[in-house]
């Protein structure tokens, strides 16, 4: 588990994003990795290299999911 997102979160509350995730068909560790990467720009005047980040993340999990069909 990502150090950001233990820090933030319980384990109840992981384990709600987790069913909510599988309900929704989002992998789990796409939404582990955003909000790690989130935490890394937090405090930042300009965030600059976020929405880059972003759509490596989203990008590399379609990509998985792809290759999984």
């Amino acid at each position: 588990m990502p150090l950001a997102f233990s820090i933030y979160y319980t384990e109840t509350e992981k384990k709600l994003l987790e069913d909510i995730c599988e309900k929704k068909d989002v992998p789990f560790s796409a939404l582990e990795q955003l909000i790690e990467e989130e935490a890394d720009f937090h405090g930042m005047g300009r965030r600059k290299g976020l929405f880059p980040a972003i759509r490596r993340i989203v990008e590399k999990a379609t990509e998985e999911r792809i290759r999984k069909v």
